[in-house]
């Protein structure tokens, strides 16, 4: 496929030299998997295969660029895009973006004026985007059914027909602009600010602090990881247990200063917040389904999150759990089994849950 996408770029780029076309591959892990190369200072993107799904995760894409641009969240998107079609198959088209991806400008040794002056930088582009797409406010329960239908087409799929969930309230509640999957992997950092790509996850009826959930939790594996394979990947930069506690401790502090802002910017209570996580942690799963990648152990892991009979996690006690989710994925990915089985036991009901696929 990469030499398919070449041959299309040299038709539409006959002066680019062979040095000037750099293949990435995207998305590795399911059928909506796309292809990216680099043609000089235009990049092309194409579907992996001419099936539905990527083909209409292209377009998807193209339309939602071409709707943005004439908002004020053009300032972060991707220049000059366009979309051809080759052989039945859609081909995007957008400028290269020059400049450095932020998950290599966060520290190894990060300070905590380091993580909220990061923090800072995705909250101007989160404020930008909530506010892109006007809000129109609704009755609690409706959002008690969107819980619910996500929480049925979920649980059966993944092994959770067994726990029953309680159910998050919240009074009201009004749709955001929403990039769907914001997190450092997907943030460049330019000589003029910042640019977000891969926005095939756009929604514009999004959910209160989806993007905020997103980057919150990619910013703590890239902290824990040192690099940017993430949990699924090797760690290269070993930390050790005090240095993991102490950069959680920092971040912890970071997330509960900027806490009120978070809340003024979707206009929602901590009590929202907490709901508006638990539906998080399902949409993250469905999504994973309804894509059909080919591993959702990451997700799956993430569920045993959710409020169920023994009692709901409020925000702050699901971030702990989380970051014992996430330390438990560092020191499996180390092959430290003792490490692992002494996190998670305490606290998770079966580990042969959380690692099938």
């Amino acid at each position: 496929m990469i030499s398919v996408l070449s041959d299309i770029g040299r038709r539409y780029f006959p002066e680019i030299s062979p040095s000037d076309i750099v293949p990435q591959l995207r998305r590795r892990i399911g059928p909506d998997t796309c292809y990216c190369v680099r043609f000089g200072s235009s990049v092309l993107k194409l579907p992996s295969s001419p099936s539905p799904l990527p083909c209409r995760t292209i377009r998807y894409e193209h339309s939602v660029l071409t709707r943005l641009a004439q908002t004020s969240v053009g300032a972060y998107l991707p220049k000059n895009n366009c979309l051809w079609e080759s052989g039945g198959s859609p081909v995007l088209k957008t400028d290269y973006i020059k400049g450095l991806p932020f998950y290599d400008l966060i520290d190894q040794d990060l300070s905590g004026t380091r993580i909220r002056s990061d923090f800072d930088l995705a909250l101007r582009v989160l404020k930008t985007l909530s506010h892109s797409m006007s809000s129109t406010r609704y009755a609690g329960h409706i959002f008690d059914r969107v819980y619910r239908r996500s929480l049925t087409q979920v649980r059966a799929r993944v092994g959770l027909g067994d726990l029953e969930m309680t159910l998050p309230r919240i009074r009201e509640f009004g749709h955001v602009g929403m990039h769907g999957d914001f997190n450092p992997w997907n943030m460049m950092i330019t000589e003029s600010g910042c640019a977000v790509l891969d926005w095939e996850d756009f929604s514009p009826r999004g959910f209160a602090g989806f993007d905020f959930f997103y980057f919150t939790i990619g910013y703590l594996w890239v902290c824990l990881y040192g690099e940017k394979s993430g949990p699924d990947g090797p760690v290269k930069h070993p930390r050790t247990i005090l240095e993991i506690e102490s950069l959680y401790a920092t971040f912890r502090q970071t997330i509960a200063d900027i806490l009120p802002e978070i809340l003024e910017m979707y206009q929602i209570s901590f009590e929202d917040l907490t709901a508006y996580f638990h539906l998080f942690l399902l949409h993250n799963a469905r999504k994973d389904l309804a894509k059909k990648r080919q591993n959702i152990g990451m997700s799956k892991r993430w569920l045993t999150l959710l409020p169920h009979e023994t009692g709901a996690l409020d925000f702050w006690a699901a971030l702990d759990k989380l970051y014992d989710l996430c330390r438990i994925d560092y020191y499996f990915n180390r092959g430290e089994a003792e490490r692992v089985q002494a996190i998670a036991t305490p606290i998770l009901p079966s580990l042969r849950f959380l690692y099938e696929s």
